[in-house]
């Protein structure tokens, strides 16, 4: 499964519905169906119109933030598991 694919199931999207928000829905079919790959300028569009981290659809050109490591004494648990 495609990563617009997995994202719109997430979030309970349609093609349709992402369609009316103002994406082109003859491009947006295409890459959800996974006939096209999502491009730089699509990946832009969907997080601003729909909310998709571009980081979710395009890791390879966004990789996600590294998880923060505490650095304050309060947040270090020094307990043993």
């Amino acid at each position: 499964m495609n990563t617009l694919k997995k994202a719109f199931e997430r979030r309970g999207l349609t093609c349709i519905e992402a369609a009316r928000l103002g994406a082109p829905y003859q491009t947006l079919y295409k890459q959800y169906r996974g006939d096209r790959n999502v491009g730089v300028q699509s990946a832009l569009l969907y997080e601003q119109l729909l909310g998709i981290p571009r980081t979710e659809l395009r890791p390879d050109l966004w990789p996600p933030a590294a998880p923060s490591t505490p650095t304050g004494q309060g947040e270090v648990n020094h307990e043993l598991a």
